[in-house]
């Protein structure tokens, strides 16, 4: 997995009833690729590292693949 720079987490507050999506956590110069999502910043920071895992997961397993 390459090497990504510090965790940003922003409240948005959507206009929606919804309070799952109040922040997004991703990495610093890399908000395009993915977002962490949760009603809290913590929340929203655990799920953008259970996405990086979850990447890291599907490239080695294309690297095996690759072999």
């Amino acid at each position: 997995m390459r090497t990504r720079g510090q965790v940003i987490a922003r409240q948005i507050l959507p206009p929606i009833p919804d309070r799952r999506f109040d922040w997004c956590a991703y990495h610093d110069g890399h908000p395009e690729e993915h977002c962490g999502w949760g009603p809290t910043a913590e929340e929203a920071v655990a799920d953008l590292y259970r996405l990086d895992a979850e990447r890291a997961e599907a490239e080695a397993m294309d690297s095996d693949y690759d072999d």
